[in-house]
């Protein structure tokens, strides 16, 4: 089988009262602000061309100035995202220069159409100035610079609602939870429906500690799209924290089907088996994180636990000797004296190694 490529998750959280580190995927792949800026230009010239014909049979306007007008836009602006025709004349006051308002009262009196035409490719050209501006601004990692230039091009144009998407990616990135959580839910009340908003709106949810509301997102994502992995992943991860360990079970046992070498899933889904007492299952994972991560001792004595809770004795005391090695004496010693550790504490060697500890530690043996 051949396995899919899954992106590293940029957001990475802390199980409570765990020193490893669960990761949060988010959707990002399919947003780019390039590409609604490249598609501007398409749609505007699109309009402009349409509404010149349209001069042409109704008021007889010259072809070649026609011609003109439209090769003009045709290389200044370059969409295919649908633009709002009708921008607010208050708003348009005061965004205007000087020398477009008597263009602007042409328009309220609906007596220039050639007017509406100069207006609208005006608005369509600022618009991809504030998308080029937030994007350099974000690729700089100025943030509230870059949301505020998206909230400009959405001022202008507010069909560009997708532009909601990138600004609640911002406000994941700042961990502003409230403020990704709005960004995303009106991206979606503006039809934008997809499993990776939901999945980005259940990441935003976790982190602001809502964590049935986030549950329910991560639900709503795999609902649209059952294969989708992200939402799978952190469904599974988020159970995990609630230590939810049967349903986080099932989830990640389709996330390390599809993604057999994701370390992360395959640590947090040994876990979950061992809690259920489900020692086979639970030793196929662990012996995938402690070859990924070989100098790592927790798995190493996870995996000598499991190994020892099926009786096979020899393999258990050579994983247990190998954790010992990598961890210190307290955290050795931690491990070593559990109940699962007691028939191997009854070979020489374990048991020799066992009284180290206890010295080493200044502690009694005992269960």
């Amino acid at each position: 089988m051949n396995e899919e490529k899954l992106p590293e998750p940029p957001e990475v959280r802390s199980k409570r009262g765990s020193s490893r580190k669960n990761s949060w995927e988010v959707e990002a792949s399919d947003l780019k602000a390039r590409r609604i800026i490249s598609n501007l230009g398409f749609w505007a010239g699109t309009f402009i061309i349409a509404t010149l014909l349209g001069i042409v049979i109704s008021q007889q306007v010259r072809m070649n100035s026609v011609i003109e007008t439209v090769q003009h836009y045709e290389e200044e602006l370059n969409t295919d995202i649908e633009l709002s025709t009708g921008v607010g004349l208050a708003l348009a006051a005061n965004r205007l220069p000087e020398y477009m308002l008597d263009e602007l009262a042409a328009i309220e009196a609906d007596q220039v159409p050639e007017a509406k035409i100069e207006l609208n490719a005006y608005w369509v050209k600022q618009a991809g100035m504030y998308l080029v501006r937030a994007e350099k601004a974000y690729e700089e990692e100025r943030f509230n610079t870059a949301i505020t230039h998206y909230n400009d091009a959405l001022a202008i144009l507010p069909s560009l609602d997708e532009l909601h998407q990138f600004i609640g990616l911002i406000h994941l990135q700042k961990k502003s939870w409230g403020e990704a959580i709005s960004s995303f839910t009106r991206s979606i009340e503006s039809g934008h429906i997809s499993a990776g908003i939901h999945n980005n709106l259940g990441v935003a949810y976790r982190g602001k500690k809502e964590f049935p509301a986030a549950l329910e997102q991560f639900d709503k994502a795999l609902q649209l799209d059952p294969q989708y992995p992200k939402a799978r992943y952190n469904l599974a991860a988020l159970n995990y924290e609630e230590d939810a360990y049967p349903i986080a079970s099932k989830h990640f046992q389709k996330f390390v089907d599809k993604y057999p070498s994701h370390v992360e899933a395959a640590r947090m889904y040994a876990e979950c088996l061992m809690h259920q007492q489900q020692w086979a299952p639970a030793i196929e994972q662990l012996i995938k994180v402690t070859r990924e991560h070989p100098d790592d001792a927790p798995p190493h004595f996870k995996l000598a636990k499991s190994l020892a809770m099926i009786q096979a004795t020899d393999d258990a005391k050579n994983t247990l000797r190998h954790a010992v090695s990598l961890a210190d004496a307290e955290t050795s010693y931690a491990w070593v004296s559990k109940k699962a550790f007691r028939s191997l504490r009854q070979d020489a060697d374990i048991a020799a190694m066992y009284e180290r500890l206890s010295r080493a530690t200044g502690k009694n043996k005992g269960e």
